[in-house]
């Protein structure tokens, strides 16, 4: 890709917000000189589910896609048990409250995806500026310009973190200070659409956590994957997560993706098992949640590459 090295290489395909990978496709990075119309076109081209032909695509997060892909976290919490509430008004409030605190987050979060692409692209202006090339810096230094020049970056990245209830590494950060590596920066946000409704069907999401009794070690999980009620036994899930893992072996090198489902989730449990998910270990004292991985195959990315 002209990537200056390869841990950098995985430092921009978090900040360029990718079009993730899906079964048959290839991933393309937006470049500054294309106009939104160019993007919306390649994001449509590149964005079908192969093996659904002009039915479902998967592609990136958009801001716009929020409000829907909330709705639907919303609806699946209220599935699970104890989720509901015997009073209908305090469901009915219950439901709000969950509702937008869903919204909150994924906000949140997006923004830090939009503004990290807007601080790298000023990161490597200056640099141009300075010597004509973006190949004449090292990483650290790259990572300290961007994290000491873009409040904006820290603060939503703050926020975030203060929102989250997941094992991830900047809930112990000081946000004075640069991150010790890039590969914390790593996060993806991806949409499954219904091409001819327009309609969100579902949603993975991909952060860098702690994985459990290990100290400072992190690696990419899934944070967030779900599928609409009436879309569900579709495949939808299935090619969700296969693009995620995809993406993670090929643009941040990752040799596993982790998970953490609560037991009490059979149908989660089952499509992870069937996708080759072993549960490592238990991570409560309810013994109640799993922590399940998967190694990511090099055929994987070897398909990929070829398609």
């Amino acid at each position: 890709m002209g990537l200056v090295n390869h841990k950098y290489h995985i430092f921009v395909s978090f900040l360029m917000v990718s079009l993730s990978v899906v079964e048959g496709l290839v991933p393309f990075f937006v470049e500054s000189a294309v106009t939104l119309s160019q993007k919306q076109k390649a994001e449509d081209s590149y964005g079908l589910i192969s093996r659904y032909p002009l039915e479902y695509r998967i592609r990136t997060t958009r801001e716009e896609d929020i409000d829907d892909i909330a709705a639907i976290l919303s609806a699946t919490a209220d599935e699970e048990p104890g989720g509901g509430n015997s009073h209908k008004w305090k469901a009915n409030m219950e439901n709000v409250r969950r509702l937008q605190s869903f919204k909150d987050s994924l906000k949140t979060r997006y923004k830090s995806l939009v503004e990290g692409k807007k601080a790298f692209s000023r990161v490597e202006d200056k640099i141009r500026d300075y010597d004509g090339t973006c190949g004449g810096i090292s990483e650290t230094d790259r990572l300290r310009l961007l994290w000491g020049d873009n409040e904006s970056l820290r603060d939503n990245i703050r926020r975030a973190a203060q929102q989250s209830k997941e094992p991830h590494p900047w809930k112990k950060h000081k946000f004075d200070l640069c991150p010790p590596d890039a590969t914390h920066l790593q996060h993806m946000m991806i949409t499954a659409e219904h091409v001819r409704s327009g309609h969100i069907v579902g949603f993975c999401e991909v952060a860098m956590m702690y994985t459990p009794d290990s100290g400072e070690d992190v690696s990419p999980t899934i944070a967030n994957l779900v599928t609409a009620r009436s879309y569900r036994r579709r495949g939808i899930g299935r090619t969700l997560l296969e693009s995620a893992k995809k993406y993670v072996r090929l643009h941040w090198d990752a040799d596993r993706v982790a998970l953490y489902v609560k037991k009490s989730n059979p149908d989660a449990i089952s499509l992870y098992s069937k996708q080759g998910f072993e549960e490592l270990c238990s991570v409560d004292d309810t013994d109640d949640c799993s922590y399940m991985i998967i190694e990511t195959a090099s055929s994987d990315v070897t398909a990929l590459q070829a398609a």
